[in-house]
């Protein structure tokens, strides 16, 4: 099985929405991003990080059909490219093991920031109420008006267009990052699917 054949992109975010979405985003207060490891605070893996804002549960509202719409796609596709692990008439789908969605966190990256090469299994999100492990790594991308900030995961980079969503497994085989932006801003979301 090809790892790439895990990693999926679906257009599913109106323009309009992402529209939106950025006049409120642009205004909000951001925190510099903040690598944990187990939980405790391990400060920045590089000079110039990125920012985050944890989105309202309106904000996210306007975004879950879209994220869903994408995860339904997504799942879709395995099963289609992938008969020999379609278990979606079973009791064992590996995709009824996700349940449910984290909460979404904005990332705002400036010019010359970044995000350093990481894998998303993480826990920390998941230490309050809701616990697990991530499954689905989902990222949003609210626009495409800056240079650089390509995604890079394993060994392949990745452009996106305003309103795509990329899927991944949040495993230790799906290394990822994001290059540093040498024009403009970028705005995206992410979550997990766990």
């Amino acid at each position: 099985m090809n790892l790439y054949n895990f990693i999926k992109v679906y257009n599913t975010i109106p323009k309009k929405v992402c529209v939106k979405l950025l006049k409120k985003f642009q205004k909000v207060n951001y925190r510099k991003h903040q690598w944990q490891n187990n939980g405790i605070v391990i400060g920045s893996r590089e000079q110039e990080e990125l920012k985050n804002y944890d989105l309202e549960k309106k904000e996210q509202d306007i975004l879950v059909p879209f994220v869903k719409e994408a995860l339904n796609k997504y799942r879709d596709d395995i099963y289609k490219e992938n008969p020999s692990i379609n278990y979606s008439n079973n009791k064992n789908d590996p995709f009824k093991m996700i349940e449910s969605i984290s909460p979404f966190r904005l990332n705002r990256y400036d010019e010359h920031s970044n995000m350093a090469v990481h894998v998303d299994h993480i826990y920390t999100i998941f230490d309050g109420q809701e616990k697990g492990i991530p499954i689905l790594s989902v990222v949003g991308i609210l626009n495409q008006n800056y240079e650089g900030g390509d995604f890079k995961i394993i060994d392949k980079y990745l452009k996106f267009k305003t309103g795509d969503v990329l899927i991944f497994p949040s495993n230790f085989m799906y290394p990822h990052e994001v290059t540093s932006i040498t024009k403009g801003t970028r705005y995206s979301f992410v979550t997990w699917g766990y």
